[in-house]
């Protein structure tokens, strides 16, 4: 097998590489469940391809094949295949756990391990031979960054938990990737430090080695569990969240960017769950060598209904998108024009609404976005009072009433109504219209969440600086702020904010075109305030020109209740977009919009989408930044 492995990945130019490591069928004698780490596989593919890793340079290890010796020789054959400058990413879906440290480096006196093929979770006569400590994978990976130098870099995609305790949910078929207790005891013999190490010690670039960075589903001490994709399959909910952020990532943007998108949408799937981050995560993504999203799509095959398209809602694809062909022999002449009918993760369907059909290796190109039509599920128990009135309340479009594999269930229990998400978080409402309104909130807030576009012409960041601020001890307004160091609220990991901790926004214009700017707060409860500008401020107040940097200096922000994953989201736009009514008073059924992107608030509100809308390509272009917001100690 190492053989093989190596003959996939060796070359000699830099190139891109990666191991993928799927375990989902666990013995039954092993003490873990099955998982569905082959859906996750699916997507980490399918991002890479996108992002140029061809599929000779690509190997994977499943089942079986993935026991110990086999991760640690594909690791070895990865390490001898690699070179000076190639950029190399390692990515795990299975089980984690936590067993008896053995050289007493760990604080906590435990190691955390993957589990591969053939490990047991029984504790008696267990020596944890048959797991992969984290040590032993930080010297493969030591090794890996002295082979490929300073040049390169090393990436490390770890979708399992290392322990943790189950929860009910909505959807209670989703399955926990982890062990419930640690392999035995904590070893009495612990590590001495003043504070915990990462998960693997020597992240930081030295001479002669490349940057190491390491992205985790959960915290050492957390379960993670797994999601739903848009085709309503199992997957882990970091594997989905890390292909949805690197397809999307451009020239520039660093992993610490590349988290944050990846935290935000890990903070509706999996809220109770904590993505880390490790290593050198200011450096770019993939050096620099990230392929932009392009502007065209493949046409691969023939159908009766239309073609078929190498590109699905993982690269950006969705149904009712409108689209434009090229031929092979002239590229810049169009042949005829679709729309999008039905996606996959990885491929599309496109009907023919004018002009030639186009045959394979032509070009598409797309003209409107699609957002397709947001199912929301939910299950309603049979305990629930009124259950006619909600039913007829949520007789809309984008909601579906199911039996089970629910985002959100209504249930009644000694009198008592609440509204439960898939991970098991739940909100106490006091009758059934307010269910009714929670569900729509969740249903607006998730739609805002999954709205992101990305014009050419307008590239603006958006950034938080730690800060300051002072008081007018007469009448309470903001007098000023001090920043302080960038850090202050974040280091590796995820940005953690105590209650009462202040920010300022800044925004950076990068491209091409000036841009009105709206940032919307996305909170924990599923409720939207708009952030910046302040109401009345609309104009040419939020309008950056190109080039330009702005820091709002006047707005004093301070992170407060509710607690839990906020979400801080950046619309650039080419024209002004009033949110305010939408989050003042809410829209009515009827309202009227002035333009597509407002209409689909509109229906994020109501619900009343009867077909799939669309936004022009040219809209604007979205950004965020998710905290963690904590009580005050």
């Amino acid at each position: 097998m190492w053989c093989l492995l190596l003959s996939l990945l060796q070359s000699e130019a830099a190139e891109k590489r990666a191991l993928v490591v799927a375990v989902a069928d666990y013995p039954a004698d092993s003490g873990y469940r099955d998982l569905n780490t082959l859906n996750d596989e699916e997507l980490i593919l399918a991002a890479l391809r996108h992002e140029g890793f061809k599929k000779d340079r690509i190997a994977r290890i499943e089942d079986a094949k993935a026991t110990r010796d086999g991760i640690v020789s594909g690791l070895e054959a990865l390490i001898e295949a690699s070179g000076p400058g190639d950029q190399v990413i390692f990515h795990y879906s299975g089980h984690g756990h936590q067993i008896t440290d053995n050289n007493g480096d760990e604080i906590d006196g435990l190691d955390e391990v993957l589990v591969p093929y053939g490990a047991s979770s029984i504790v008696n006569n267990n020596d944890g031979s048959k797991h992969l400590r984290d040590d032993d994978l930080g010297a493969l990976l030591d090794r890996l960054r002295i082979k490929v130098g300073g040049t390169g870099s090393v990436l490390v995609t770890i979708d399992a938990c290392h322990s943790g305790s189950a929860t009910r949910g909505a959807d209670d078929e989703l399955a926990v990737r982890g062990g419930m207790e640690p392999i035995g005891a904590p070893s009495k013999k612990r590590s001495q430090r003043a504070e915990a190490g990462g998960v693997f010690e020597g992240g930081a670039p030295s001479a002669g080695k490349a940057p190491l960075i390491v992205i985790s589903a959960a915290r050492h001490d957390e379960q993670a569990r797994e999601t739903r994709d848009k085709d309503g399959r199992a997957v882990g909910a970091l594997s989905l969240a890390f292909s949805e952020a690197l397809v999307t990532a451009k020239k520039g943007t660093t992993w610490r960017q590349l988290f944050g998108q990846v935290q935000g949408a890990m903070a509706q799937t999996v809220p109770k769950q904590t993505p880390q981050l490790e290593g050198d995560v200011d450096t770019a993504v993939f050096g620099g060598e990230v392929v932009d999203d392009s502007w065209y799509y493949y046409v691969t095959s023939l159908l009766d209904r239309g073609v078929s398209v190498e590109g699905g809602w993982l690269t950006g694809l969705s149904e009712g998108s409108e689209v434009q062909f090229f031929s092979e022999e002239h590229p810049d002449r169009v042949i005829g024009t679709g729309r999008v009918i039905a996606t996959t993760d990885t491929d599309s369907v496109v009907e023919i609404t004018s002009g030639d059909t186009p045959s394979p290796q032509d070009r598409m190109r797309v003209t409107q976005l699609g957002l397709g039509s947001f199912q929301l599920k939910v299950k309603i128990g049979k305990s629930v009072p009124d259950q006619a009135a909600i039913l007829s309340a949520l007789s809309l479009p984008n909601v579906q009433i199911v039996e089970e594999a629910a985002d959100l269930e209504i249930r009644a229990e000694r009198g008592k109504i609440e509204v439960v998400r898939s991970d098991g978080t739940s909100k106490p409402v006091d009758s059934g219209p307010a269910a009714v309104d929670e569900v729509r909130a969740f249903a607006r807030s998730q739609t805002l969440r999954r709205i992101e576009m990305q014009d050419p012409g307008i590239q603006v960041r958006l950034k938080l600086l730690p800060a300051r601020h002072t008081y007018d001890p007469a009448d309470g307004h903001c007098t000023g702020s001090t920043l302080l160091p960038e850090d202050s609220y974040a280091k590796d990991g995820p940005m953690m904010l105590r209650e009462g901790d202040g920010y300022l926004l800044s925004f950076e214009n990068l491209g091409k075109e000036p841009a009105y700017l709206t940032v919307l707060d996305l909170m924990p409860d599923h409720e939207v305030a708009q952030l910046f500008p302040l109401p009345g401020q609309l104009g040419s107040d939020n309008l950056l020109p190109a080039g330009a940097t702005f820091v709002a200096k006047d707005l004093c922000v301070e992170a407060a209740a509710p607690f839990g994953s906020e979400t801080l989201k950046l619309f650039a736009t080419r024209e002004r977009i009033d949110f305010e009514p939408l989050i003042t008073v809410g829209l009515s059924r009827d309202a009227a919009a002035a333009g597509p992107l407002e209409q689909i608030l509109v229906d994020s509100y109501a619900g009343t989408r009867a077909k799939v809308a669309t936004i022009p390509k040219q809209t604007g272009t979205t950004d965020s930044i998710t905290i963690q917001v904590l009580p005050r100690e």
